[in-house]
Parts: C-alpha cells; structure tokens; sequence
C-alpha cells in the first residue's frame, strides 16, 4: 500500500485537477516525513503490551488513509497530503511493532526472520509499486485507490487469525 500511493502520487499530481509541477509535486512528496515520526509512540505502545490493539490500528489508520486519498485525489490538496501522512504513520508503526516482535525473540531466529520480515516488505513493496503504474493508466486515481484499500483490508483480516497468546 504504501510503494503503491508514493508512486501513484505523482501521476496523480501531474493530471487535473492539479497539474502540478516538479516543484509542487517534490514539496507534497516530502509530506511523508511526517508520519515517522510516529515511530517512538510505536515503540512505546508496544513496550506497554499494547502491540495487539496498535497493529489493528495501524492497519485501520492505513485504510483511512486510502479512503483520504480518495476524496483528496479529486482536487482537495490538505485532504491528500493528510492522507499521506496517516499512511506512513499506519506503516511504520507496523514496522515498529513487526521488528520489535521479531527483537523479542531468541537471538538464533532473530536475524533469519528479520531478513525475511524485510524482503517480504521490499517484496511488496516493488508488487506495489508495479501496480500503482498499471492501476492508475487503467482506472486513475480511485483504482489506485481502491486497490489501496484491499492491502490493508486483507493484511487486518489475516492479521485477526493470529490466534491470542496469554
């Protein structure tokens, strides 16, 4: 979801509504910066147990995002560089959560899973940004949008599998 919005941006920023330039377009980009800082907050929910109850927020702060993406790609500029904000709050606060869980475990797996953990995100990361060139050319904005949403809807439903540990 998020290689699929940062690289379907652009695109979307150089059509109307906006027909943006470079210099427009690299100042919304930067907008992104903003949601690392979410990161300690992260940390700190999940060295308070909180790790469940965050990783289902991250996941429905992600697919608000979307859905702010959506209303903002049809010329509100405010409602899109929000959307990109929540979205990488949403995401790396589920990476924050992800390593830490991977950290929490014996030092013999921790290495193998991270690198795992890491080329799965890189993974869908490039599976993202290869559709967000596709969608848009197809559908424009909203099926990128769309498609966006799907990403965190099938990583919540998968994600309320996981069954309790005590």
């Amino acid at each position: 979801a998020f290689s699929l919005f940062w690289t379907a941006a652009p695109l979307a920023l150089v059509a109307p509504p906006f027909s943006y330039g470079t210099v427009e377009i690299a100042a919304f980009m930067l907008s992104g910066v903003g949601g690392a800082f979410v990161a300690p907050f992260a940390g700190r929910l999940a060295d308070h147990g909180w790790t469940k109850p965050a990783t289902a927020g991250a996941f429905a702060v992600v697919a608000a995002s979307f859905v702010l993406a959506w209303i903002g790609g049809y010329g509100a500029i405010a409602v899109l560089v929000a959307a990109g904000i929540l979205l990488d709050a949403g995401v790396h606060t589920n990476v924050v959560l992800g390593q830490r869980a991977i950290y929490m475990l014996h030092a013999g797996v921790r290495s193998r899973l991270n690198a795992l953990y890491l080329a799965i995100f890189f993974c869908g990361g490039a599976v993202g940004s290869a559709l967000a060139g596709v969608s848009f050319a197809h559908g424009g904005w909203p099926l990128v949008c769309a498609i966006g949403l799907i990403f965190p809807a099938l990583g919540g439903l998968l994600f309320l599998t996981e069954k309790r540990v005590s």
